[in-house]
């Protein structure tokens, strides 16, 4: 997704990344509102706020696109963990 900025002004382009897969990891508490409904794969390392994080960037960055000039690309990152990097098929 990419938020173009609508002021005036040098442009230039950055990026923010989220990941946003889950770990082969068996789910081993059931005293949580929010255990993972996938068998044999949870999400046990913090992607669930990097996702989080760069949703709300990029909302924030939307709404206060007329400040600012250039693109931000903003991007979800599944499967960073498998090999070859970032393969989708993992």
């Amino acid at each position: 997704m990419d938020i173009l900025g609508q002021a005036n002004g040098v442009s230039r382009s950055i990026a923010v990344r989220g990941d946003i897969d889950a770990l082969p990891i068996q789910e081993t508490r059931d005293d949580v509102p929010f255990p993972s409904q996938v068998p044999g794969v949870m999400h046990a390392c913090g992607h669930d706020i990097h996702a989080s994080v760069a949703l709300g960037t990029a909302l924030a960055l939307h709404r206060q696109r007329n400040r600012f000039s250039g693109r931000v690309r903003v991007f979800f990152h599944p499967a960073e963990e498998a090999e070859p990097v970032g393969d989708a098929q993992s």
